[in-house]
């Protein structure tokens, strides 16, 4: 097998492809695909969005969100493609592999996106929204996104409520949020307090200290 640093493209793909999806060969070969940051590895993560199998899919996802890290050179290009995998028809995988992605880029292009997966049934989305939805909030914190996550912090999912409540609580700035208030804010974080101490994730017991 070619080593990762050696392997072009094509063999780095199909090594990613054949590997286990949450194993470590895997991830190797989408760091060297990461590291390349050039347009042949662009090209080529772009047509796997076009992919028959969920694998592929994931993997474009994976490759695009942090190509070239840390410049990005292709960040203002990839929000589409990764927007393009969170229709409601694709698989949780990929979904939930593009929301994580498009949290690396930065861009209030992708808040359309993660306020439309707010609502999943796959309970793996709602966290990557609740994880990365305050990177496409932009400098206003758009007070759709605060209002999404308030509604996250609320959600039937433990590990969903813990990084919504966190990123209510420590990114962002409430007073930005014309349609959002304060009130609105200490609600969600009254209503984890109100969780008994033994019941809380060892995050929600450090934000309600802070």
């Amino acid at each position: 097998m070619t080593a990762p640093s050696e392997a072009t493209v094509d063999e780095l793909i199909r090594q990613a492809l054949e590997a286990d999806p949450a194993g470590e060969r895997r991830w190797r070969a989408v760091q060297a695909l990461q590291r390349r940051g050039d347009a042949e590895t662009f090209e080529a993560a772009r047509r796997l969005c076009q992919g028959g199998r969920p694998a592929e899919r994931a993997l474009a996802a994976d490759v695009l969100g942090q190509l070239g890290a840390p410049a990005l050179p292709f960040r203002d290009q990839a929000v589409a493609p990764l927007t393009g995998l969170c229709e409601p028809h694709e698989h949780p995988d990929v979904v939930h592999a593009a929301l994580c992605a498009l949290g690396h880029l930065d861009d209030p292009r992708a808040l359309d996106t993660f306020l439309g997966c707010k609502d999943h049934s796959d309970p793996e989305v709602r966290f990557a929204v609740a994880a990365n939805l305050p990177s496409a909030m932009g400098r206003d914190e758009d007070p759709r996104g605060v209002a999404a996550l308030i509604q996250l912090s609320d959600d039937a999912d433990e590990e969903v409520r813990d990084w919504a409540t966190m990123s209510l609580g420590v990114r962002l700035d409430a007073d930005s949020a014309e349609d959002i208030t304060i009130a609105d804010i200490r609600t969600a974080l009254a209503a984890l307090d109100r969780t008994p101490r033994q019941a809380r994730t060892p995050r929600e017991s450090d934000l309600l200290a802070n």
